[in-house]
């Protein structure tokens, strides 16, 4: 559809989180269709994912002697993550790791700017935000435990991508940790590979850093790839 509507014979195709699953998955299979793939807050082993977030909030949680934190995530166990209340265990786990993350590094996190963002766009209608929380919501219910049973994991299911890939990171990324994205990286073959840091960023750059994200894309990924 979109090749047709802009007259080109290829695109760009760029993924966000649970997106960037779906990004590798597709340019894998239809290399040919696309310019260049870049990922950001790449997810590379949702198990392996969880079990490092799962982790680190409880060694803080226990670094700070916090009651709260440890009593929630005892209370649902390590990963992997049985399907009942799956989207309940997750945000736990992700909310306590956010909120030690942002009491030990300066960082804006980056799900109470993506949060702004959504309840603050005026395109979109009071149903449409509210349709978006209950969307991603499904998206752990019903699709992450797909991704379990698939037992993903893009280091043994994805090694060679043909086309140029970037991936933009954020320095203090936990919910797709970053340093699997970083291993990822590094064993992945490619026409065309480059690692981009964000300093002050979490697991949305393109929203916590939007200046250098635009300048990226314009002066480096499109004067890069635009002539292939």
């Amino acid at each position: 559809m979109l090749r047709k509507r802009f007259q080109q014979e290829k695109i760009y195709l760029m993924g966000h989180s649970w997106g960037t699953i779906l990004g590798v998955l597709t340019v894998q299979r239809y290399p040919e269709l696309f310019y260049v793939y870049i990922g950001i807050g790449q997810m590379v082993d949702v198990r392996e994912s969880d079990r490092i977030n799962y982790e680190y909030a409880l060694s803080m949680a226990k670094k700070f002697n916090h009651t709260q934190a440890l009593q929630e995530l005892q209370e649902i166990q390590p990963p992997p993550f049985t399907n009942d209340n799956l989207f309940k265990k997750i945000s736990t786990v992700i909310n306590w790791v956010h909120k030690f993350m942002a009491d030990s590094h300066d960082w804006n996190e980056s799900y109470v700017n993506l949060k702004t963002l959504i309840e603050t766009e005026t395109e979109y209608s009071p149903t449409d935000k509210q349709m978006f929380w209950h969307v991603l919501a499904d998206t752990f219910e019903l699709v992450y435990p797909q991704l379990y049973q698939a037992n993903l994991d893009f280091l043994k299911q994805a090694p060679k991508l043909d086309v140029p890939v970037y991936f933009m990171e954020g320095r203090y990324d936990y919910d797709a940790p970053f340093e699997l994205a970083e291993k990822y990286y590094n064993v992945l073959e490619a026409p065309k590979k480059e690692f981009i840091w964000f300093e002050k960023s979490g697991h949305s750059p393109c929203y916590e850093e939007p200046d250098k994200f635009n300048s990226i894309m314009l002066n480096k990924v499109l004067a890069e790839t635009l002539c292939q």
